[in-house]
């Protein structure tokens, strides 16, 4: 729902993140759908305690302690389901209607990202 920016500045975040990194992967939090939706937003979220950004990540990821420790049945449960639930849940986690992301300069990502912790 968020909308993109004009294709220039996507370029320049993409290639400035590129030039410079864009922080260490991680599956949850630091993944190939949040680069790609930061480049065309420069949306990025101010919640420090929100596991990964994207909807996706947010189906199949454990919200609470107990769900963390759940057997293995009930993960790979988890994960069979989770595109089904991403379609019918997604629009709560769009960029474009959360209230906890704001526009983020790409020469100041790094340091955003640093103060939040």
């Amino acid at each position: 729902m968020a909308e993109s920016d004009l294709p220039e500045e996507v370029k320049h975040r993409a290639t400035y993140l590129y030039e410079n990194g864009y922080g260490k992967y991680d599956l949850m939090t630091n993944n190939c759908e949040d680069f790609a939706l930061y480049c065309k937003t420069g949306l990025w979220s101010i919640d420090k305690g929100y596991q990964g950004r994207n909807s996706q990540v947010n189906m199949v990821h454990p919200t609470s302690k107990d769900e963390k420790h759940k057997d293995l049945g009930e993960n790979v449960l988890r994960y069979a389901t989770a595109i089904p639930r991403s379609f019918s849940k997604r629009e709560n986690k769009d960029l474009g209607l959360r209230k906890d992301v704001v526009k983020v300069p790409v020469e100041e990502l790094s340091s955003f990202c640093a103060s939040l912790k």
